[in-house]
């Protein structure tokens, strides 16, 4: 009633109800609230992607190549007669010559404004799915490796120049002779890879059509398109990422994971008015103080400008359900409500961009008692991208021990209560 005496309840007078509070902000260490750190890769495969990365470092030692493989050829074509009569089919024909179509992305890309491009036959068998740098085939029970790393022995089926002024497409003509192997028909399936040759380029290819020209038995003077069935695009690149030791990761293709355990503690140091008369105290951490709670990270350069993102990363902060399975455990939903978007500008050059991913709802979860019969809220979390695979870049920032190493924010309010006169 007292404070009600002379006004209104809403009024905006900050002393119409005198709480006594002080609103300070404290920032942890690593080592302060965290424990566990790992940094686990192998999450999803690049064929999951929408388009493949091409792309060659600025040094020229590190490539990434997109491989392609189509089904088979039809069992027959349609042959239209010279009297205009209806078209029959024909089951014998020979390949005269074709044409490989490839569709990329003109809006975005880096590098220079002219790529060199090149296909290749990729003539050994290998699984779309499975295949990397060095590994052909690497699924369960089968594992063969490329006789030379990059895919093996390959065929030069042409090499075009291409400007985005040129539009999305680009087309290698096939002469006859590899016209003829990539339609060979006794083959389970076609396989071409292709590189770049320009340093420092990065393109996306979102389609690859093999147009196959042939002549049929029945009418050698006509001219007939066949085209394989289904294609599956994947991309292979050199090597595995080198990551910084002890620095986090997430993204990639496959993607990487980091993950660490929190344990927080009872009490957080603190300075100011909080304090009374002392210089610095320590104060109760309780769900009830926490305001915002954000963790703290600065981004780390790539170790080769081929795994430097080249798009906005969107990344998550997930609880891991069961620790004891990492690095195959399920996770649970993302502790915040929205991604945190990193634009690839802070990726580059020297990065040490500072990221905030916030968790508040998750701490004050993972601070309160459970109730009975309520099962503890998981202490181990895992920073990921939204998408795995993302892309070929991937998001490193400085670990723990390093210069700009993760950090928790804490913004925290202490009040007595209402004081009343």
């Amino acid at each position: 009633m007292a404070g009600c005496a002379d006004g209104i309840p809403t009024a905006s007078d900050p002393g119409l109800i005198p709480i006594d509070a002080e609103t300070f902000v404290v920032e942890l260490p690593f080592e302060a609230f965290a424990s566990g750190f790992r940094v686990d890769g192998g999450y999803g495969s690049a064929v999951d992607l929408v388009a493949a990365a091409l792309a060659r470092s600025d040094e020229g030692g590190d490539e990434s190549r997109p491989l392609i493989r189509w089904g088979a050829l039809p069992a027959a074509v349609m042959v239209p007669q010279a009297d205009g009569s209806a078209s029959v089919q024909d089951s014998t024909w020979t390949v005269v010559g074709g044409e490989l179509i490839l569709r990329v992305d003109s809006a975005r890309f880096t590098g220079g404004e002219r790529f060199e491009i090149e296909a290749r036959r990729v003539v050994e068998a290998f699984d779309v799915r499975t295949a990397g740098w060095t590994m052909a085939v690497d699924t369960l029970g089968d594992r063969r490796s490329w006789s030379a790393p990059g895919g093996g022995a390959l065929e030069l089926l042409g090499s075009v120049p291409w400007t985005p002024g040129d539009g999305d497409s680009l087309v290698v003509a096939l002469d006859s002779a590899m016209a003829t192997r990539l339609g060979n028909r006794d083959a389970s399936s076609r396989g071409v890879l292709i590189r770049t040759t320009t340093d420092g380029a990065f393109l996306r290819l979102f389609d690859a059509r093999l147009r196959l020209q042939v002549r049929p038995s029945s009418r050698p003077d006509t001219v007939v398109v066949v085209q394989p069935s289904g294609v599956e695009i994947s991309f292979i690149h050199s090597g595995d990422p080198v990551l910084e030791p002890g620095a986090m990761a997430a993204g990639g293709a496959p993607a990487f994971r980091t993950s660490f355990r929190m344990d927080l503690p009872e009490q957080v140091p603190a300075t100011g008015p909080v304090c009374g008369a002392e210089a610095s105290c320590l104060i109760d951490l309780t769900a009830d103080r926490l305001v915002f709670a954000g963790l703290v990270l600065t981004t780390a350069p790539s170790t080769s400008s081929l795994y430097q993102p080249a798009d906005t990363i969107s990344l998550e902060l997930r609880p891991v359900l069961a620790p004891d399975l990492l690095p195959r455990a399920p996770l649970g939903v993302p502790v915040q409500t929205q991604p945190r978007r990193v634009p690839p500008s802070a990726f580059a050059g020297a990065a040490g961009t500072r990221v905030e991913v916030p968790l508040t709802r998750y701490l004050r979860d993972l601070i309160r008692e459970p109730l009975p019969g309520q099962d503890p809220i998981p202490n181990t979390v895992s920073l990921l991208a939204g998408t795995e695979p993302s892309g070929l870049g991937i998001a490193s920032f400085a670990g723990p021990g390093r210069e700009g190493a993760p950090r928790l924010r804490l913004i925290l309010t202490r009040s007595d209560g209402v004081s009343l006169p």
